[in-house]
Protein backbone atom coordinates (compact mmCIF):
# COMPACT_ATOMS: atom_id res chain seq x y z
CA UNK A 1 0.00 0.00 0.00
CA UNK A 2 3.29 2.17 0.29
CA UNK A 3 2.16 3.31 -3.63
CA UNK A 4 -1.62 4.23 -2.22
CA UNK A 5 -0.31 6.16 0.66
CA UNK A 6 1.47 8.71 -1.90
CA UNK A 7 -1.79 9.28 -3.64
CA UNK A 8 -4.39 11.80 -2.44
CA UNK A 9 -7.17 9.20 -2.93
CA UNK A 10 -5.58 7.06 -0.89
CA UNK A 11 -7.87 7.65 2.19
CA UNK A 12 -10.64 6.01 -0.66
CA UNK A 13 -8.54 2.74 -0.87
CA UNK A 14 -8.09 2.11 2.68
CA UNK A 15 -11.44 2.35 3.08
CA UNK A 16 -11.58 -0.48 0.74
CA UNK A 17 -8.56 -2.71 2.72
CA UNK A 18 -10.79 -4.03 5.26
CA UNK A 19 -13.67 -5.14 3.73
CA UNK A 20 -11.15 -6.88 1.37
CA UNK A 21 -9.36 -8.46 3.69
CA UNK A 22 -12.77 -9.81 5.62
CA UNK A 23 -13.76 -11.51 2.01
CA UNK A 24 -10.32 -12.92 1.07
CA UNK A 25 -9.40 -14.27 4.75
CA UNK A 26 -12.15 -17.18 6.37
CA UNK A 27 -10.93 -17.13 9.42
CA UNK A 28 -10.11 -13.23 9.58
CA UNK A 29 -9.57 -11.12 13.09
CA UNK A 30 -8.86 -8.04 14.15
CA UNK A 31 -5.86 -8.28 16.87
CA UNK A 32 -5.87 -6.07 19.87
CA UNK A 33 -2.75 -3.51 20.18
CA UNK A 34 -0.69 -5.97 22.61
CA UNK A 35 -0.52 -8.86 20.12
CA UNK A 36 0.82 -6.90 17.52
CA UNK A 37 4.54 -7.02 16.12
CA UNK A 38 7.00 -5.71 18.44
CA UNK A 39 8.30 -3.61 15.75
CA UNK A 40 5.09 -2.21 15.28
CA UNK A 41 4.85 1.96 15.28
CA UNK A 42 1.57 1.60 16.45
CA UNK A 43 2.50 -0.74 19.34
CA UNK A 44 5.23 0.85 20.18
CA UNK A 45 3.78 4.30 21.02
CA UNK A 46 0.82 1.71 22.96
CA UNK A 47 3.66 0.39 25.12
CA UNK A 48 5.10 3.96 25.56
CA UNK A 49 2.04 5.80 26.36
CA UNK A 50 0.49 2.85 28.22
CA UNK A 51 3.97 2.05 30.28
CA UNK A 52 4.02 5.88 31.06
CA UNK A 53 0.54 5.75 32.68
CA UNK A 54 0.76 3.13 35.31
CA UNK A 55 4.12 4.08 36.25
CA UNK A 56 1.87 8.17 37.03
CA UNK A 57 -0.69 5.42 38.83
CA UNK A 58 1.35 3.37 40.88
CA UNK A 59 3.06 6.51 42.05
CA UNK A 60 -0.40 8.26 42.92
CA UNK A 61 -1.83 5.12 44.79
CA UNK A 62 2.06 4.57 46.92
CA UNK A 63 1.31 8.54 48.60
CA UNK A 64 0.89 8.56 52.00
CA UNK A 65 -2.76 9.51 51.78
CA UNK A 66 -2.97 7.91 48.61
CA UNK A 67 -4.53 10.23 45.52
CA UNK A 68 -6.73 8.04 43.05
CA UNK A 69 -7.09 10.85 40.35
CA UNK A 70 -5.31 8.44 37.63
CA UNK A 71 -7.26 5.43 39.41
CA UNK A 72 -10.53 7.36 38.98
CA UNK A 73 -9.84 7.89 35.19
CA UNK A 74 -9.56 4.03 34.62
CA UNK A 75 -12.05 2.99 36.49
CA UNK A 76 -14.68 4.92 34.76
CA UNK A 77 -13.22 4.20 31.26
CA UNK A 78 -13.00 -0.01 32.28
CA UNK A 79 -16.67 0.87 33.09
CA UNK A 80 -17.73 2.24 29.88
CA UNK A 81 -15.85 -0.84 28.18
CA UNK A 82 -17.65 -3.12 30.25
CA UNK A 83 -21.21 -1.84 28.99
CA UNK A 84 -20.18 -1.99 25.82
CA UNK A 85 -19.77 -5.54 25.95
CA UNK A 86 -22.92 -6.88 28.22
CA UNK A 87 -25.81 -8.04 26.63
CA UNK A 88 -28.58 -5.40 26.78
CA UNK A 89 -30.68 -7.77 28.08
CA UNK A 90 -28.97 -8.06 30.92
CA UNK A 91 -30.49 -5.43 32.70
CA UNK A 92 -29.65 -6.45 36.56
CA UNK A 93 -26.28 -6.77 35.71
CA UNK A 94 -26.02 -3.39 34.14
CA UNK A 95 -27.75 -1.52 36.53
CA UNK A 96 -25.17 -3.09 39.39
CA UNK A 97 -22.01 -2.03 37.57
CA UNK A 98 -23.50 2.01 36.91
CA UNK A 99 -24.71 1.88 40.98
CA UNK A 100 -21.08 0.03 42.12
CA UNK A 101 -18.80 2.07 39.63
CA UNK A 102 -20.73 5.26 39.92
CA UNK A 103 -18.32 8.07 39.35
CA UNK A 104 -19.51 10.51 41.94
CA UNK A 105 -19.89 7.58 44.91
CA UNK A 106 -16.59 6.96 43.91
CA UNK A 107 -14.90 10.28 44.62
CA UNK A 108 -17.62 10.72 47.77
CA UNK A 109 -15.23 7.20 49.08
CA UNK A 110 -12.42 8.94 48.43
CA UNK A 111 -13.07 12.57 49.94
CA UNK A 112 -13.62 10.59 52.97
CA UNK A 113 -10.69 7.92 53.59
CA UNK A 114 -12.95 4.88 52.67
CA UNK A 115 -12.29 4.12 49.20
CA UNK A 116 -10.79 0.56 48.33
CA UNK A 117 -9.14 0.07 45.06
CA UNK A 118 -8.33 -3.31 45.35
CA UNK A 119 -12.04 -3.99 46.36
CA UNK A 120 -13.09 -2.22 43.19
CA UNK A 121 -10.46 -4.06 40.86
CA UNK A 122 -12.00 -7.30 42.22
CA UNK A 123 -15.56 -6.42 41.55
CA UNK A 124 -14.52 -5.93 37.97
CA UNK A 125 -12.72 -9.15 37.51
CA UNK A 126 -15.07 -11.29 39.03
CA UNK A 127 -17.76 -9.74 36.59
CA UNK A 128 -15.67 -9.94 33.66
CA UNK A 129 -15.16 -13.52 34.90
CA UNK A 130 -18.98 -14.24 33.82
CA UNK A 131 -19.09 -12.45 31.00
CA UNK A 132 -15.47 -13.73 29.02
CA UNK A 133 -15.78 -16.83 27.05
CA UNK A 134 -14.30 -19.83 27.82
CA UNK A 135 -11.00 -19.36 26.41
CA UNK A 136 -10.20 -16.76 28.55
CA UNK A 137 -10.72 -18.55 31.64
CA UNK A 138 -6.56 -19.19 32.33
CA UNK A 139 -6.54 -14.96 31.85
CA UNK A 140 -9.20 -14.59 34.63
CA UNK A 141 -7.32 -17.29 37.17
CA UNK A 142 -3.81 -15.57 36.02
CA UNK A 143 -5.00 -12.14 37.11
CA UNK A 144 -6.85 -13.31 40.31
CA UNK A 145 -3.84 -14.79 41.53
CA UNK A 146 -2.40 -11.96 41.34
CA UNK A 147 -1.41 -10.11 44.55
CA UNK A 148 0.19 -6.86 43.49
CA UNK A 149 -2.29 -3.83 42.58
CA UNK A 150 -0.92 -2.60 39.98
CA UNK A 151 -0.20 -5.62 37.66
CA UNK A 152 -3.61 -6.77 38.65
CA UNK A 153 -5.40 -3.34 37.61
CA UNK A 154 -3.07 -3.84 34.32
CA UNK A 155 -4.08 -7.31 33.45
CA UNK A 156 -7.59 -6.82 33.82
CA UNK A 157 -7.60 -3.46 31.70
CA UNK A 158 -5.78 -5.72 28.57
CA UNK A 159 -8.69 -8.92 29.34
CA UNK A 160 -11.12 -6.04 28.67
CA UNK A 161 -9.15 -5.06 25.84
CA UNK A 162 -8.99 -8.67 24.36
CA UNK A 163 -12.75 -8.92 25.15
CA UNK A 164 -13.59 -5.95 23.52
CA UNK A 165 -11.84 -7.64 20.44
CA UNK A 166 -13.50 -10.94 20.99
CA UNK A 167 -16.76 -8.84 20.73
CA UNK A 168 -15.74 -7.25 17.46
CA UNK A 169 -14.62 -10.13 15.73
CA UNK A 170 -18.21 -11.87 16.48
CA UNK A 171 -19.94 -9.39 14.90
CA UNK A 172 -17.31 -9.40 12.15
CA UNK A 173 -18.37 -12.76 11.59
CA UNK A 174 -22.35 -12.10 11.89
CA UNK A 175 -21.96 -9.80 9.09
CA UNK A 176 -19.74 -11.54 7.08
CA UNK A 177 -22.56 -13.24 4.75
CA UNK A 178 -24.39 -9.75 4.17
CA UNK A 179 -20.78 -8.35 3.35
CA UNK A 180 -20.40 -11.22 0.59
CA UNK A 181 -23.08 -10.17 -1.09
CA UNK A 182 -22.48 -6.72 -1.37
CA UNK A 183 -18.90 -6.58 -1.70
CA UNK A 184 -18.37 -6.66 -5.37
CA UNK A 185 -20.54 -3.42 -5.58
CA UNK A 186 -18.80 -1.90 -2.29
CA UNK A 187 -15.78 -2.03 -3.52
CA UNK A 188 -16.34 -1.24 -7.37
CA UNK A 189 -17.77 1.72 -5.88
CA UNK A 190 -15.04 2.56 -3.66
CA UNK A 191 -12.68 2.27 -6.19
CA UNK A 192 -14.81 4.84 -8.46
CA UNK A 193 -14.39 6.78 -6.07
CA UNK A 194 -10.66 6.60 -5.93
CA UNK A 195 -10.44 6.83 -10.14
CA UNK A 196 -12.79 10.65 -9.44
CA UNK A 197 -9.99 12.15 -6.86
CA UNK A 198 -6.96 10.33 -9.68
CA UNK A 199 -7.98 10.26 -13.07
CA UNK A 200 -4.73 8.26 -13.91
CA UNK A 201 -4.98 6.07 -11.36
CA UNK A 202 -5.17 2.98 -13.86
CA UNK A 203 -1.91 3.56 -15.10
CA UNK A 204 -0.10 0.36 -13.95
CA UNK A 205 -3.31 -1.27 -14.73
CA UNK A 206 -3.23 -0.05 -18.25
CA UNK A 207 0.66 -1.33 -18.64
CA UNK A 208 -0.01 -4.78 -17.27
CA UNK A 209 -2.82 -5.54 -19.56
CA UNK A 210 -1.05 -4.24 -22.69
CA UNK A 211 2.45 -6.68 -21.61
CA UNK A 212 -0.51 -9.48 -22.12
CA UNK A 213 -2.29 -8.23 -24.98
CA UNK A 214 1.40 -7.83 -26.49
CA UNK A 215 2.59 -11.12 -25.43
CA UNK A 216 -0.38 -13.47 -26.68
CA UNK A 217 -1.20 -11.16 -30.14
CA UNK A 218 1.17 -13.30 -32.25
CA UNK A 219 -0.24 -16.40 -30.62
CA UNK A 220 -3.84 -15.47 -32.58
CA UNK A 221 -3.13 -15.19 -36.22
CA UNK A 222 -7.60 -15.04 -36.57
CA UNK A 223 -9.81 -13.19 -34.26
CA UNK A 224 -10.01 -15.16 -31.04
CA UNK A 225 -13.49 -15.41 -29.15
CA UNK A 226 -13.78 -13.70 -26.08
CA UNK A 227 -10.75 -12.00 -26.78
CA UNK A 228 -10.75 -9.75 -23.98
CA UNK A 229 -11.08 -12.68 -21.42
CA UNK A 230 -7.79 -14.39 -22.69
CA UNK A 231 -6.24 -11.50 -22.32
CA UNK A 232 -7.04 -10.80 -18.76
CA UNK A 233 -6.90 -14.42 -17.86
CA UNK A 234 -3.21 -14.53 -19.50
CA UNK A 235 -2.44 -10.99 -16.91
CA UNK A 236 -3.29 -12.88 -14.00
CA UNK A 237 -1.25 -15.58 -14.86
CA UNK A 238 1.66 -13.50 -15.27
CA UNK A 239 1.63 -12.34 -11.97
CA UNK A 240 2.53 -15.56 -10.58
CA UNK A 241 4.79 -16.44 -13.46
CA UNK A 242 6.79 -13.25 -13.90
CA UNK A 243 10.38 -13.96 -11.93
CA UNK A 244 11.56 -10.87 -11.55
CA UNK A 245 9.87 -7.87 -9.46
CA UNK A 246 6.73 -6.27 -11.53
CA UNK A 247 5.03 -3.19 -11.25
CA UNK A 248 1.44 -4.04 -9.84
CA UNK A 249 -1.58 -2.71 -11.64
CA UNK A 250 -3.96 -0.16 -9.04
CA UNK A 251 -6.68 -2.99 -8.98
CA UNK A 252 -4.82 -5.84 -7.25
CA UNK A 253 -2.10 -3.64 -4.85
CA UNK A 254 -4.31 -4.41 -1.88
CA UNK A 255 -3.85 -8.30 -2.80
CA UNK A 256 -0.07 -7.83 -3.81
CA UNK A 257 1.23 -9.30 -1.02
CA UNK A 258 -0.89 -11.94 -1.31
CA UNK A 259 -0.30 -12.83 -4.75
CA UNK A 260 3.91 -12.51 -3.79
CA UNK A 261 3.03 -15.31 -1.86
CA UNK A 262 1.20 -17.18 -4.22
CA UNK A 263 3.71 -16.58 -6.87
CA UNK A 264 6.97 -17.94 -4.71
CA UNK A 265 4.50 -21.15 -3.65
CA UNK A 266 3.54 -22.14 -7.03
CA UNK A 267 7.94 -21.96 -8.10
CA UNK A 268 8.21 -23.87 -5.28
CA UNK A 269 5.90 -26.58 -6.18
CA UNK A 270 7.26 -26.62 -9.45
CA UNK A 271 10.89 -27.06 -8.04
CA UNK A 272 9.81 -29.65 -5.46
CA UNK A 273 7.50 -31.52 -8.12
CA UNK A 274 10.23 -31.53 -10.34
CA UNK A 275 13.19 -33.05 -7.97
CA UNK A 276 10.25 -35.88 -6.98
CA UNK A 277 10.01 -36.94 -10.79
CA UNK A 278 14.02 -37.22 -10.81
CA UNK A 279 14.01 -38.81 -7.42
CA UNK A 280 11.87 -41.67 -8.90
CA UNK A 281 14.31 -42.36 -11.73
CA UNK A 282 16.57 -42.36 -9.50
CA UNK A 283 15.35 -44.68 -6.03
CA UNK A 284 13.92 -47.17 -8.39
CA UNK A 285 10.50 -48.76 -7.70
CA UNK A 286 11.41 -50.41 -4.23
CA UNK A 287 11.20 -47.09 -2.63
CA UNK A 288 8.70 -44.96 -4.66
CA UNK A 289 6.24 -47.43 -4.60
CA UNK A 290 5.68 -46.84 -0.78
CA UNK A 291 3.41 -44.27 -0.74
CA UNK A 292 3.92 -43.34 3.31
CA UNK A 293 7.85 -43.42 2.42
CA UNK A 294 7.16 -41.14 -0.50
CA UNK A 295 4.59 -38.96 1.37
CA UNK A 296 7.30 -38.13 4.48
CA UNK A 297 10.09 -37.45 1.93
CA UNK A 298 7.64 -34.93 0.12
CA UNK A 299 7.10 -33.23 3.55
CA UNK A 300 10.94 -33.19 4.27
CA UNK A 301 10.84 -31.50 0.67
CA UNK A 302 8.28 -28.96 1.77
CA UNK A 303 10.31 -28.26 4.70
CA UNK A 304 13.35 -27.67 3.66
CA UNK A 305 12.27 -25.71 0.79
CA UNK A 306 10.22 -23.34 3.32
CA UNK A 307 8.56 -20.36 2.02
CA UNK A 308 11.26 -18.34 0.97
CA UNK A 309 12.02 -18.37 -3.44
CA UNK A 310 14.15 -21.47 -4.18
CA UNK A 311 17.73 -21.01 -4.76
CA UNK A 312 20.64 -23.21 -5.97
CA UNK A 313 21.83 -23.60 -2.21
CA UNK A 314 17.84 -25.00 -1.35
CA UNK A 315 17.97 -27.55 -3.68
CA UNK A 316 21.73 -28.60 -2.72
CA UNK A 317 20.61 -29.43 0.69
CA UNK A 318 17.64 -30.97 -0.48
CA UNK A 319 19.57 -33.51 -2.25
CA UNK A 320 21.83 -34.05 0.40
CA UNK A 321 18.68 -34.63 2.80
CA UNK A 322 17.21 -36.96 -0.03
CA UNK A 323 20.52 -38.72 -0.55
CA UNK A 324 20.62 -39.57 3.12
CA UNK A 325 17.32 -40.65 3.74
CA UNK A 326 17.20 -43.11 0.84
CA UNK A 327 20.94 -44.50 2.29
CA UNK A 328 18.74 -45.51 6.05
CA UNK A 329 16.30 -46.76 3.35
CA UNK A 330 18.54 -48.51 1.35
CA UNK A 331 20.14 -49.93 4.65
CA UNK A 332 16.96 -50.97 6.79
CA UNK A 333 15.16 -53.09 3.03
CA UNK A 334 18.44 -54.30 2.22
CA UNK A 335 18.84 -53.03 -0.57
CA UNK A 336 22.33 -52.29 -2.59
CA UNK A 337 23.27 -48.87 -1.63
CA UNK A 338 23.60 -46.35 -5.18
CA UNK A 339 27.42 -45.57 -6.34
CA UNK A 340 28.92 -42.51 -5.27
CA UNK A 341 28.75 -41.74 -9.33
CA UNK A 342 24.98 -42.05 -9.12
CA UNK A 343 24.42 -39.92 -6.23
CA UNK A 344 26.71 -37.41 -8.29
CA UNK A 345 24.28 -37.44 -10.83
CA UNK A 346 21.51 -36.63 -8.58
CA UNK A 347 22.91 -33.68 -7.10
CA UNK A 348 23.73 -32.12 -10.73
CA UNK A 349 19.90 -32.61 -11.59
CA UNK A 350 18.73 -31.25 -8.77
CA UNK A 351 21.18 -28.42 -9.45
CA UNK A 352 20.04 -27.99 -12.88
CA UNK A 353 16.61 -27.38 -12.20
CA UNK A 354 17.98 -23.56 -11.51
CA UNK A 355 18.81 -23.42 -15.73
CA UNK A 356 15.43 -21.77 -17.08
CA UNK A 357 15.46 -23.95 -19.99
CA UNK A 358 15.63 -27.12 -17.82
CA UNK A 359 12.80 -29.14 -19.85
CA UNK A 360 11.67 -31.24 -16.78
CA UNK A 361 11.12 -27.97 -15.14
CA UNK A 362 9.51 -26.82 -18.15
CA UNK A 363 7.07 -29.48 -18.28
CA UNK A 364 5.84 -28.96 -15.41
CA UNK A 365 5.25 -25.82 -15.40
CA UNK A 366 3.37 -26.21 -18.65
CA UNK A 367 1.58 -28.66 -16.16
CA UNK A 368 0.71 -26.28 -13.67
CA UNK A 369 -0.38 -23.28 -16.12
CA UNK A 370 -2.77 -26.09 -17.64
CA UNK A 371 -4.31 -26.35 -14.13
CA UNK A 372 -4.63 -22.78 -14.00
CA UNK A 373 -6.69 -22.42 -16.90
CA UNK A 374 -8.50 -25.27 -16.13
CA UNK A 375 -9.25 -23.52 -13.25
CA UNK A 376 -10.01 -20.48 -14.46
CA UNK A 377 -13.11 -22.24 -16.44
CA UNK A 378 -14.34 -25.08 -13.93
CA UNK A 379 -16.86 -24.23 -11.13
CA UNK A 380 -15.63 -27.47 -9.48
CA UNK A 381 -11.69 -27.25 -9.97
CA UNK A 382 -11.21 -30.82 -9.73
CA UNK A 383 -7.49 -32.87 -8.07
CA UNK A 384 -4.73 -31.96 -11.27
CA UNK A 385 -4.46 -35.35 -12.93
CA UNK A 386 -1.30 -34.88 -14.96
CA UNK A 387 1.06 -37.85 -13.71
CA UNK A 388 3.78 -35.10 -12.90
CA UNK A 389 1.60 -33.19 -10.93
CA UNK A 390 0.02 -35.98 -8.74
CA UNK A 391 2.68 -36.17 -5.70
CA UNK A 392 1.59 -32.42 -4.98
CA UNK A 393 -2.03 -32.57 -6.05
CA UNK A 394 -3.29 -31.68 -2.80
CA UNK A 395 -1.01 -28.90 -2.42
CA UNK A 396 -1.64 -27.36 -6.24
CA UNK A 397 -4.99 -27.41 -6.02
CA UNK A 398 -4.76 -25.34 -2.03
CA UNK A 399 -2.85 -23.01 -3.40
CA UNK A 400 -4.90 -22.82 -6.55
CA UNK A 401 -8.45 -22.35 -4.73
CA UNK A 402 -6.79 -19.41 -3.26
CA UNK A 403 -5.46 -17.82 -6.35
CA UNK A 404 -8.77 -18.24 -8.09
CA UNK A 405 -10.89 -16.64 -5.11
CA UNK A 406 -8.55 -13.40 -5.56
CA UNK A 407 -9.63 -13.66 -9.12
CA UNK A 408 -12.62 -14.04 -8.99
CA UNK A 409 -13.11 -11.27 -7.07
CA UNK A 410 -10.98 -9.29 -8.72
CA UNK A 411 -12.56 -9.99 -12.02
CA UNK A 412 -16.07 -8.93 -10.65
CA UNK A 413 -15.32 -6.36 -9.08
CA UNK A 414 -13.23 -4.33 -12.01
CA UNK A 415 -13.84 -6.18 -15.43
CA UNK A 416 -15.83 -3.14 -16.69
CA UNK A 417 -12.53 -1.52 -16.29
CA UNK A 418 -10.50 -3.85 -17.96
CA UNK A 419 -12.62 -3.90 -20.54
CA UNK A 420 -12.35 -0.45 -21.38
CA UNK A 421 -8.49 -0.52 -21.48
CA UNK A 422 -9.00 -3.50 -23.88
CA UNK A 423 -11.30 -1.84 -26.01
CA UNK A 424 -8.77 1.20 -26.51
CA UNK A 425 -5.84 -1.97 -27.54
CA UNK A 426 -8.78 -3.87 -29.76
CA UNK A 427 -9.91 -0.39 -32.06
CA UNK A 428 -5.87 0.77 -32.26
CA UNK A 429 -5.37 -2.73 -33.54
CA UNK A 430 -7.69 -2.93 -35.89
CA UNK A 431 -7.06 0.60 -36.94
CA UNK A 432 -3.54 -0.44 -37.96
CA UNK A 433 -4.42 -3.70 -39.81
CA UNK A 434 -6.96 -1.55 -42.15
CA UNK A 435 -4.42 1.12 -42.55
CA UNK A 436 -2.26 -1.61 -43.97
CA UNK A 437 -4.54 -2.89 -46.46
CA UNK A 438 -4.88 0.55 -47.94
Amino acid sequence: MDKLDENPAAAVIANMALAHEMIMTDNFQLKPISEMKKNSLVKNVHDIVHNAFWDVLKSEVTLDPPQYRSALKLLIEMKQIILEIIPVANEKLIKNIKEVLDEDFIEQEVAHGVFDLHTCAMYIINVLAKLCAPVRDEKIKEIKDETELIPLLRGTFELLDLMKMDMVNYEIQSIKPVLLKQATEYERGKFDEYLKQNPDGLANTRSWLKGAYESIKSLHTSPTRNIRGVIVTHAYLSLIETENKMIFPETLLLDEGRIETLAVSYNNLIYIASMIALYNTYAGDHLTTDTEYMSQLKDTMFILVGENKCTEEVLLNVSEQVLLETEKQYELRGIHKKSDEDKDVIRRQFKDLMKEDNQLKQLIKSRVRDYLLLSFTSQTRPLPTSSVLLPIKNEVKRATDLFVRVIVHNRNVHLNSYNEILNDFLSSNRSNEIEKKT
